[in-house]
């Protein structure tokens, strides 16, 4: 027969004690969970135990979901932003100014900013460059009576020298004025962006916010810029073959009348018979006439040749006047095209550089290297940029170079286009900003 031994009243309601505590902490697990399941991410934990290891799992659980939560939510704002901003790139516009309006109007929206300004780069008619503003939201329109900013010129000049968007939130003072309602006030935060692609900048972008720009937020007006760049290229393309296409009318049209003129010439001169002599006469005017104008078509020929010839050499002569190494190869490898730049730093002159290739200059596993990155970069069909040091008449230099696959016509070939430049004194410039003294 077996024997029972009873437990003091004391152990028993300890018991039970932490038996109803268990409960509590299952039952407050579950409705937290729940909670979560159901969406609700934000939710509170009940049952307040520094010591539970289920709460502390949960809790982080609950981080961790909040966190993923924020990121999509993120990625979500930025795809219903782009997918509004590429609805307004595909309509067909009429001009730069209404695309710019459509375009800075959404923005600022979507943005929550209070505003925004759209300057484009033009040149004026000895090829200098401006910026010049053609859309803006909520402006105050005496501080922007003048339109037109240089390169380099204040904030907006040097993003656009720069190529590299700039944001600060301690915007000089009275540098953009917002008005609204309760008066006037200076901006809290101020975003400049580039507009460009293929690190051609084709206008700068400046939004104004009493509120600051999230990381997102300013990647998201980025890649804005990046599709408003080729839109203004196509814009911009689309208004010069206008341009040449009107010029063709108008010229085809003053043919057209000289071909009326001179049938109805000729009608007269058959209806005229007594006047045989004259029609004679009359078309023997006309070729000579035909005869001059042939003249001086072929005149016109040989002048156009000629400037042809200068412009080519001009070409050279802008290349060679460049700081920057440029130069062409063919698809062996082979200098088909130098500036000044490349002779110097191989010693030599763009003439006798043509037709060598890197074999011919450096030792033969350091060219085979650079021979095998060049034919893969003609492979990809894309240009690659990078960055190195190299040591130039004893000098520590710091370069960016692009390389890019480039056909070329008389060849009949895929060769390579390379442009190196020295930011040396750029690199050290950031140095100094980002480590003051």
């Amino acid at each position: 027969m077996l024997g029972y031994r009873l437990l003091p009243e004391e152990k028993i309601a300890a018991l039970e004690k932490n038996e109803k505590l268990l409960r509590q902490q299952i039952k407050a697990a579950i409705r937290f969970i729940n909670e979560v399941t159901e969406g609700n991410t934000n939710a509170q934990y009940e049952y307040d135990d520094e010591n539970d290891e289920l709460r502390k799992s949960l809790l982080k659980m609950q981080q961790s979901l909040n966190a993923y939560r924020a990121v999509e939510l993120q990625n979500q704002w930025e795809s219903v932003g782009l997918s509004k901003i590429n609805d307004l790139l595909r309509i067909q516009y009429d001009s730069i100014q209404e695309f710019s309006v459509a375009v800075i109007t959404e923005l600022v929206r979507y943005l929550n900013a209070n505003q925004a300004g759209l300057f484009v780069a033009n040149e004026d008619e000895q090829g200098n460059v401006f910026l010049e503003l053609t859309a803006c939201y909520a402006y105050n329109r005496r501080k922007y009576l003048d339109k037109i900013i240089k390169p380099g010129q204040g904030l907006l000049g040097q993003v656009y020298l720069e190529k590299e968007y700039l944001y600060i939130t301690d915007a000089p003072d009275k540098y953009v004025t917002i008005t609204s309602g309760l008066g006037e006030a200076t901006a809290k935060s101020l975003l400049i962006v580039p507009v460009k692609n293929n690190d051609i900048v084709s206008g700068v972008i400046e939004i104004a916010s009493f509120n600051t720009f999230k990381p997102y937020e300013i990647d998201f007006v980025n890649k804005v810029g990046s599709s408003i760049a080729v839109v203004l290229a196509s814009i911009k393309s689309a208004t010069h073959t206008q341009k040449l296409l009107q010029a063709y009318k108008e010229q085809n049209e003053n043919i057209r009348a000289q071909e009326e003129e001179l049938r109805q010439n000729l009608e007269e001169l058959q209806a005229t018979q007594e006047k045989q002599r004259e029609i004679e006469q009359e078309l023997r005017k006309s070729k000579e006439l035909i005869e001059q104008k042939l003249k001086e078509q072929d005149l016109q020929a040989e002048k156009m040749v000629e400037h042809m010839d200068k412009f080519r050499k001009v070409l050279i002569e802008v290349l060679n006047e460049l700081p920057q190494k440029i130069f062409l190869k063919d698809s062996e490898g082979r200098f088909v095209l130098v500036n000044n730049a490349v002779a110097a730093a191989h010693h030599t002159t763009p003439s006798k550089l043509l037709g060598t290739s890197d074999f011919d200059h450096f030792p033969p596993e350091e060219a085979q290297s650079y021979r095998n990155a060049e034919i893969e970069i003609i492979k990809s069909g894309k240009k690659k940029i990078y960055e190195h040091e190299e040591k130039i008449s004893g000098e520590r230099k710091i370069l960016r170079t692009m390389k890019m696959p480039f056909y070329i016509h008389h060849l009949d070939q895929m060769g390579l286009l390379g442009i190196q430049t020295d930011i040396t004194e750029l690199v050290e410039l950031k140095n100094k900003i980002n480590n003051p003294a």
